[in-house]
């Protein structure tokens, strides 16, 4: 008798064991299922656990549980949404939240872009929505907490290829994408708009101006010197750029005369000194270029089409320019 009830003791045991093994181990039985689940901020885990096994991707969400809590991630798993699949076995699924690895999509930023498009390209990728984005970054109030010059973000949203977690927060993108200038724009840089007499805000207004006036890297400081020149002798900047960006929407692709006078302070065509802020989100070389712009005495410059400009010193010289490269090509751009 006392062997007959060891073998049900040990027959037991192995189902047990056998029972705790296909929960732990082994993935739930049917077709295979691909979920996308959220691990909430601050969420406790038999939740998600719970979810997971609503979902089909787990047999057992007390055993799930167990195997977190033995393996120590019960309480430390990362916030985000995680792609998982009813073919993973909760060991797999366990290494996946102990990794932390949520989906991230990333997005590059060029140089150039300006806020509105900055928040095209976050809504293309679903992050969300370029109103939304556009009136968070001119929202005065938000922007006096990142303690920036200006009312707006414009110019403050660093160009860099950036990985944001699905369902990151609005302002958490804003955060590190400003976070990000910060980093470039060091105190030294700081320190040295100072010394040229120019604050922060000016210094991005110029950079912005450069990035969407060049290609080449080696023309972006004497760029920053014709706007420094111009300035100087109180001459206006007449930047394309300016106008286009003071149009807005109303911009067809290509500059016509009559937007040359459109009403704006951002028309430096129809106004003199620098645009009331930036026109772009300008990338660190710009940035350097109007810290430290080329030594010359050059007033003009007009597209040779080949990416590069001309430079001139005088208007005769300028005018020889443009009839050379724009009135017989018929295109161009001039500044």
């Amino acid at each position: 008798m006392k062997h007959k009830y060891l073998w049900i003791s040990v027959a037991l045991a192995f189902l047990g064991s056998l029972y705790l093994y296909v929960q732990t181990f082994t993935p739930p039985t049917g077709p295979r299922q691909d979920k996308e689940i959220e691990f909430p901020e601050n969420a406790a885990f038999r939740e998600v656990a719970a979810k997971l096994e609503h979902e089909g991707l787990i047999r057992n969400a007390w055993i799930f549980t167990q195997l977190a809590r033995w393996k120590k991630i019960d309480r430390n798993v990362r916030a985000g949404t995680y792609a998982l699949n009813s073919s993973m076995t909760p060991e797999k699924i366990i290494s996946i939240f102990r990794e932390g690895r949520i989906i991230e999509i990333p997005i590059t930023f060029p140089e150039g872009l300006s806020a509105a498009q900055v928040g095209m390209l976050l809504e293309r990728h679903g992050l969300l929505t370029a109103e939304k984005f556009r009136a968070m970054i001119d929202d005065p109030a938000l922007v006096a907490t990142f303690k920036v010059e200006g009312p707006t973000l414009e110019g403050y949203l660093f160009p860099d290829t950036y990985l944001f977690p699905k369902g990151m927060k609005p302002l958490e993108i804003i955060r590190k994408m400003v976070r990000r200038y910060k980093e470039i724009y060091t105190p030294e840089l700081a320190e040295r708009a100072k010394a040229i007499g120019l604050s922060e805000r000016e210094i991005i207004t110029i950079a912005s101006i450069v990035e969407k006036e060049v290609l080449t890297e080696f023309e972006r400081p004497i760029v920053a010197a014709v706007c420094y020149n111009r300035l100087k002798i109180g001459m206006p900047l007449q930047s394309d750029p300016t106008v286009i960006y003071a149009l807005g929407d109303r911009f067809t692709g290509k500059l016509k005369r009559k937007d040359m006078v459109y009403d704006s302070p951002y028309n430096t065509y129809r106004y003199k000194g620098l645009p009331p802020g930036p026109i772009a989100n300008p990338g660190k070389a710009s940035i350097i270029a109007a810290l430290y712009p080329a030594k010359t005495k050059y007033l003009y410059f007009v597209s040779k089409k080949d990416g590069t400009h001309y430079f001139s010193k005088t208007y005769n010289e300028h005018s020889a320019a443009v009839r050379k490269y724009l009135i017989q090509g018929k295109n161009g751009k001039q500044g």
